[in-house]
This record gives structure tokens, C-alpha cells and sequence, in this order.
């Protein structure tokens, strides 16, 4: 369960860069199938990897591990935005830097939801 969690927060954050690549590469249909077994049970961070390399896109690119608060600018600490949408099949969290957008879940596009905030005691 918990590699079902983190794929599925490593999808929803890199998911406009795997449409990009997949569009320009006439591969739509492979980041489709991904996102509809995200959306009906969850995928592995492992087959979110294989996706993004066979696009041409390297492991690298794919950020797993949100920033620290302060590291990208000085968010305050404490306030974290996690999807309120996968509770519990969704790991993504992420700082908010200053005058950024509020990030929102990309796995489900018909019903976007911001990501909640969350202040840490």
C-alpha cells in the first residue's frame, strides 16, 4: 500500500510534465491508461518511472520528495498543503512558496480540488 501511496502523489505532481512529453510524442494514450488505474486503484511509484523514461524523460526530472519549508524561497513552517481528495492513497505534500499558486490534485481534472492546507503544531 505505501508504494501505492507514493506513486499516486509522485503522478498527480508530475503529471502536466507527462502530458506535455506524451502529447509532443504522440503517446496520450499511455499517460491516459496510467491515470485511469490511478483514479480506479492506484499505481506504483515504480510503473510512474517506467512511464516517464519510456517518454524520454529522466528519473531526475520527477521530484518524489517535497521541498523543506524555507528551501524554496522561505515558506512559513507549518504550512503544508496535502490532497484532501486521495486521503489515505495519495502521499503528495507540499510547502507553498511565497506568491506561488495553491498547488491542485492533476489526477482528476473533471473535479479539480486544492490541495488543503495543513498547519503542523
Amino acid at each position: 500500500m505505501a508504494e501505492s501511496v507514493i506513486g499516486m502523489a509522485r503522478l498527480c505532481l508530475n503529471l502536466p510534465r507527462l502530458r506535455r512529453k506524451a502529447t509532443l510524442l504522440g503517446r496520450s494514450a499511455e499517460v491516459d491508461a496510467l491515470v485511469s488505474r490511478a483514479q480506479t486503484g492506484g499505481v506504483t511509484e515504480d510503473e510512474v518511472i517506467d512511464l516517464a523514461l519510456r517518454l524520454g524523460l529522466p528519473d531526475t526530472t520527477l521530484r518524489s520528495i517535497p521541498l523543506l519549508p524555507g528551501a524554496s524561497g522561505g515558506s512559513p513552517v507549518g504550512e503544508l498543503f496535502d490532497c484532501p481528495r486521495e486521503q489515505g492513497r495519495c502521499s503528495r505534500e507540499e510547502w507553498l512558496a511565497p506568491s506561488a499558486p495553491v498547488p491542485e490534485c492533476a489526477l482528476h481534472p473533471d473535479h479539480p480540488a486544492e490541495l488543503r492546507r495543513r498547519i503542523l503544531s
